[in-house]
């Protein structure tokens, strides 16, 4: 069963920030983590709840939010985010959200001979480097997104928007790998 890991999003505050001084205000609120670092960072980062997704913040205010591990997680906290934004008055109008990637993950629960598999896939849409490192990436020509294959099976499939895109991809490969197998 495909099941998403990461969900990467963001948008534009449409307003310039002060990082120094949201950090002090996102600090003051009970169990929110910040970090921001001026002289080295370019980003505020804050989290809302521990293991929860990062936030990140730019001067520009533009934000992105990574580490979301379903669609309901990513939504509490950009809400959360808009809402300490309304709190002191930096946002009026509602701000878009935007889904730039999704990671979802599969288990084939079978070995796979990677270079045989590649050769079978094709050279024009796959690259697999033992040398450079372990997996075989497919990149079909016909689908969007890219599948990252482990020799034990495991499967991580990213570079799409949605959860429908991701099991068109896990059907089509899983259909190569069963005809694969098979010779």
């Amino acid at each position: 069963m495909v099941e998403v890991v990461n969900i990467v999003a963001g948008g534009d505050l449409g307003v310039e920030l002060d990082l120094l001084e949201l950090s002090t205000h996102f600090s003051s609120i009970d169990r929110c983590q910040v970090n921001f670092d001026s002289e080295s960072n370019n980003a505020l980062h804050l989290r809302f709840e521990e293991g929860g997704p990062l936030c990140m913040l730019y001067r520009t205010g533009k934000f992105v939010i990574t580490g979301a591990d379903s669609d309901k997680s990513l939504n509490r906290s950009f809400h959360r985010l808009l809402k300490e934004f309304k709190n002191i008055n930096m946002i009026e109008d509602d701000v878009g959200l935007k889904i730039y990637n999704k990671v979802f993950t599969e288990d084939f629960e079978e070995n796979i001979e990677l270079s045989n598999f590649a050769i079978y896939l094709g050279f024009e849409n796959t690259e697999y480097e033992p040398e450079q490192t372990p997996f075989l990436i497919y990149k079909p020509t016909d689908l969007r997104g890219v599948v990252t294959i482990a020799s034990s099976g495991k499967v991580v499939v990213n570079g799409i928007r949605t959860e429908k895109e991701a099991v068109v991809l896990i059907e089509d490969i899983t259909q190569k790998l069963e005809k694969f197998l098979s010779q």
